[in-house]
């Protein structure tokens, strides 16, 4: 019977004998009471080694039962390995072409988008064209080499680029190549420039913007289009320490511990955030911020599972209340698949929820109605492919609702089940993006698949004058710098428009109203500015500052004034949807337009992250991944099924800097500056003797780290001498997530014939290293898999008793002499070590017993001769001097079993035995 939800669920790579990942085994289970479910993602490399098709596992499996199921992806690359041609069932088809130079010329789309390049004899871009190649959408100007450019550190550089949304002129470049000034024009159009003739259409304003740097290239000071000064400090290590605004302090000062991590933070409004970290792996363990008289404005406190994954999350400065024999206070609790995808959710919601893309009611502070809250739960389920399928929500009796999404059968594009008719060639275009964002309300695409217009309201006018619409503009590099909301009311037609500047939002409405935002990171707070020059609505301060405190997603939890004082509350779903909020009034909530995970709410209610948008009603992108499969085959997918621990800062893929701790520990730990290593030295021995041996040890417990191999472990473990179990937590010195991983050695009657077999519980997978003489090592057998994992463990030999001896033998470089291992390291062109830790990437075998020990160095390392002559040829391949002289004597007592070391230098060269795998 399985214990852990984890157990046998290891992920496993299949590797081709170039060294290829030609298979990718994932197993999945939602609880611990149902059957694993092995996903296995498909690649295959052409003949120059270049990845050409990718599937996963629901299409994968698909192609076995049904015809013509294309790959997620396929993709066609030149000689030189550039990208000709890439499919994608998600996100369409393009073609690109490359002139001699390797720049690209022109590309194609599904949409029949068109688009060439054109550049200088100095290999500069200069132009793009689109829409039948008669449109000049882009073009770059270059300076010259007169007196004017030299003096201006501008000489052919670039200073004027002509896009989109206007035209940006470059003046000033400072002595590292950075811009020191930039001048804004948007044309008075939204429609699609065409330069030269676009000219006309520029407005008159102006909007310009300057930066002062330090000697290292870093910002110290920026003065936006309207004037506005923000000055940046750093202290002695370079870390920002301080930020004014216009002479006024937005964060007073900054402290940092030992690994560059914040912990402390003053802000303007003398809220002092405080940041905690456990001790053991640095993981934020709670975040709190209090006013200058010590009163509580945010105290939340996180838990984890052993991998990363947060658990649990309390904010223990909200009160606790009371409703419908229910007891809802600010807590929140996660649970995860295997596959570390997030199943279900508790915590609190307002009562008058809505589902779609609105907001829940309103909630003003000081009122007593305990009915505004409930509990609520929810239930995530998706498919093989990462897709959500279906999404229940509880919330006491009569509050139960589920969502259903209907999944094309071969993409992942997916929409609501309901019972219209479903037709996906309707609902997307043939680049995958999204038609319409709910029944009526239609999306349109510019060329480069931006989302340009979504009609809110649709009314009877054939040409769409009368719709309320919200469209949306972008610069060359793809960023929105304009939004422009056309709406009719019973006054008329009203219209918002918001300009993106640095550091700068100018919001103006045809009603009169004219805010200036001028928009600051000061540390963990996102500080904003507002200044009416027209329009101020009663009750509303002008100039004031608001500062945003933020979860460790960057979410906006709360808003604060000037004086610390309280505007704005808000919580979160797991997917981003706004659970509850509550203000001051209002009119002061209605100026607040940056919520989840940082992002800015349109309208409409999507978020803007910069590349994408993301419908957190769908808890997936509305289009697919603009940088392709970098997240992985889902385009649509949000951060990997887990929202709660992952954060997407541009719409691309999620940030590892959290993703590390449970995928890769070796790059968290250099983030972090620090190796963690483990207390309790502990060697476990067996109670009871072995049946048929009567040496002690442990068998291996019923569940390994593959179970189909179990049965024939437990065959095997019958016929060794001797066996001994250590818990990883007691010398496994990497990464959180194996300090629970237990460790089997086993060494049998063939003193050569040895395996140390890991189990994982779900944090990460290891082979056993079944042979110590194998005449197939990496290689597959009918019978018995032979592949080898690549164990990312570091074992400390100090922590074990003095009786075991731990070899570590690279498997890279390792050459086919004589068909052993040991023959194969006499010839090795890898270094060889054997020391108190054991790298990546090793075979290892560990004696319990000095008579195992003996026959070994016997028959390996035997007395050298009268000659000097070694009689064995690894002896031949390292020198005496390098091994610390003669072999010694071996006492047959275990406690005298010694550890040596044994080095031969030469370069690695990495062959088809790095991260050797186990075949499914």
């Amino acid at each position: 019977m399985l214990t852990y939800l984890y157990q046998h669920t290891p992920s496993l790579t299949v590797i081709d004998p170039r060294g290829l990942p030609a298979r990718t085994i994932a197993y999945h289970r939602r609880d611990v009471e149902e059957d694993i479910a092995a996903h296995v993602h498909r690649q295959v490399f052409n003949a120059m080694g270049h990845l050409s098709q990718q599937w996963d596992p629901r299409l994968l499996e698909l192609s076995e039962i049904a015809v013509g199921v294309q790959p997620n992806q396929t993709t066609l690359h030149s000689l030189s390995g550039q990208v000709l041609q890439s499919e994608s069932v998600d996100a369409g088809w393009r073609v690109t072409c490359y002139d001699a130079a390797g720049l690209l010329c022109d590309s194609w789309d599904g949409r029949e988008i068109h688009r060439r390049y054109h550049y200088d004899e100095r290999m500069r871009p200069v132009s793009v064209f689109e829409h039948a190649l008669e449109q000049c959408v882009e073009r770059f100007t270059y300076a010259g080499s007169d007196e004017e450019d030299a003096r201006n550190n501008r000489s052919g550089r670039l200073i004027r680029h002509d896009d989109q949304a206007g035209s940006l002129w470059y003046e000033h470049y400072g002595l590292l190549t950075q811009p020191l000034t930039e001048t804004r024009r948007f044309c008075k159009s939204l429609t699609p420039p065409n330069w030269p003739a676009s000219e006309a259409d520029l407005q008159d304003k102006t909007y310009t913007t300057h930066w002062r740097h330090d000697a290292l290239g870093a910002v110290v000071e920026r003065t936006d289009a309207l004037g506005h000064v923000q000055r940046f400090e750093v202290n002695i290590a370079g870390q920002p320490f301080a930020c004014r605004l216009d002479g006024v302090a937005l964060l007073k000062s900054t402290t940092y511990n030992a690994f560059g991590q914040v912990e402390i933070e003053r802000a303007g409004n003398d809220v002092l955030s405080t940041a905690c970290y456990s001790p053991v792996d640095g993981r934020l363990c709670r975040l709190n911020a209090e006013k200058a008289g010590g009163k509580m404005l945010q105290d939340l406190n996180y838990q984890y599972d052993p991998v990363g994954n947060i658990e649990r999350i309390e904010d223990l400065a909200q009160p606790v209340q009371w409703f419908a024999q229910q007891r809802i206070q600010a807590l929140s609790t996660y649970t995860y698949d295997s596959l570390y995808q997030l199943t279900n959710a508790t915590g609190r919601e307002s009562a008058s929820q809505i589902i779609g893309p609105g907001l829940p009611w309103l909630e003003i502070f000081g009122a007593v109605d305990d009915s505004r809250w409930r509990n609520y739960s929810q239930t995530y389920t998706y498919d093989s492919g990462g897709n959500l399928t279906r999404l229940k929500h509880e919330a006491g009796a009569g509050n139960v609702y589920a969502r259903e999404m209907v999944v094309d059968e071969c993409s992942n594009r997916s929409i609501f089940k309901d019972d219209s008719p479903i037709e996906f060639d309707k609902a997307f275009d043939a680049n995958g993006n999204g038609q319409a964002l709910t029944p009526g309300q239609l999306m349109k695409w510019d060329s480069r698949n931006q989302l340009c217009q979504v009609t809110q309201v649709q009314r009877d006018e054939p040409d769409g004058q009368d719709d309320d619409v919200e469209t949306y503009v972008y610069d060359g590099s793809g960023q929105r710098v304009r939004k422009v909301r056309r709406a009719k009311t019973r006054g008329g037609e009203q219209v918002s428009e918001v300009l993106y500047l640095p550091g700068l939002e100018i919001r103006t409405r045809t009603s009169g109203e004219t805010m200036h935002t001028v928009v600051a990171q000061a540390g963990r707070n996102d500080v904003r500015l507002l200044h009416w020059e027209d329009g101020l609505r009663k009750g509303i301060d002008n100039d004031q500052l608001r500062y945003s405190l933020s979860d460790h997603l960057g979410s906006s939890a709360l808003e604060l004034d000037q004086n610390a004082e309280l505007v704005c509350q808000e919580s979160y779903y797991p997917y981003g949807g706004t659970a509850w909020w509550a203000a001051k009034s209002a009119s002061e909530a209605k100026y607040k337009t940056v919520r989840y995970s940082g992002k800015e709410r349109d309208a409409t209610g999507l978020y803007y992250y910069g590349f994408r948008y993301y419908a957190p009603w769908l808890q997936r992108w509305i289009n697919p991944d603009p940088a392709g499969d970098i997240d992985g085959l889902n385009l649509y997918r949000m951060v990997r099924n887990n929202p709660v621990s992952l954060q997407d800062e541009n719409g691309f893929s999620p940030d590892v800097d959290i993703l590390e701790k449970f995928e890769s520990p070796g790059a968290f730990y250099e983030r972090t500056g620090r190796e963690f290593l483990y207390r309790a030295i502990r060697t476990m021995e067996s109670e009871k003797l072995h049946p048929e041996t009567g040496d002690k040890g442990k068998l291996p417990p019923d569940g390994d780290a593959f179970p189909e191999l179990k049965d024939k472990h437990l065959e095997r473990a019958a016929k060794y001498r001797s066996m001994k179990t250590w818990e990883g937590g007691d010398i496994v010195s990497t990464g959180p997530e194996l300090k629970r991983l237990p460790l089997q050695h086993v060494s049998g009657d063939n003193q050569q014939s040895q395996y140390i077999s890991t189990g994982t519980r779900g944090a990460a997978a290891y082979n056993t290293v079944y042979n110590w003489n194998s005449k197939g090592v990496g290689k597959e057998r009918r019978k018995r898999p032979e592949k080898d994992w690549d164990p990312i463990i570091k074992i400390d030999v100090k922590k074990l008793d003095s009786g075991t001896k731990i070899y570590d033998m690279q498997q890279e470089g390792l050459k086919d002499r004589d068909r052993s291992d040991i023959g194969q390291l006499a010839e090795a062109d890898a270094e060889v070590l054997i020391s108190n830790k054991i790298n990546a990437s090793a075979i290892v075998s560990v004696f319990t017993n000095s008579a195992d020990y003996n026959k070994f160095l016997e028959e390996y390392f035997p007395p050298a001769k009268s000659d000097g002559a070694a009689a064995s040829p690894l002896v031949n391949k390292i020198k005496r001097s390098e091994r610390g002289g003669s072999r010694r004597t071996v006492s047959e007592s275990v406690a005298d079993a010694p550890v040596e070391v044994f080095k031969k230098r030469a370069p690695i060269k990495p062959q088809s035995f790095r991260k050797r795998r186990l075949s499914s």
